[in-house]
């Protein structure tokens, strides 16, 4: 995805979300919402695609940060461009 401008929209829903955390978790969400600017998909870290009713959503992902996890999807706006939407961000069950 080299070359290829990245863009991040954060829902109203998920931004209430983000700034009811505490501290701790507020800055990894933050972080990792800078790191899907390097790397829209990030396989490796955990992120998988999203499934509801054992079926997968296209273009959708969930990605659990430790202790977090966010829900988002990827856009592909054109062949310079990809558009991610955080949708929702949970904290994970102690």
């Amino acid at each position: 995805m080299t070359g290829r401008r990245v863009l991040i929209e954060v829902s109203p829903r998920a931004e209430q979300q983000v700034h009811e955390l505490p501290d701790v978790l507020r800055v990894r969400v933050r972080l990792a919402l800078l790191d899907l600017l390097d790397d829209p998909l990030p396989l490796a870290k955990g992120a998988i695609p999203f499934r509801a009713g054992g079926d997968e959503i296209p273009d959708a992902y969930e990605w659990d940060i430790g202790g977090v996890t966010i829900f988002y999807n990827l856009v592909e706006t054109g062949p310079l461009l990809i558009q991610i939407i955080v949708q929702v961000i949970l904290v994970d069950a102690l």
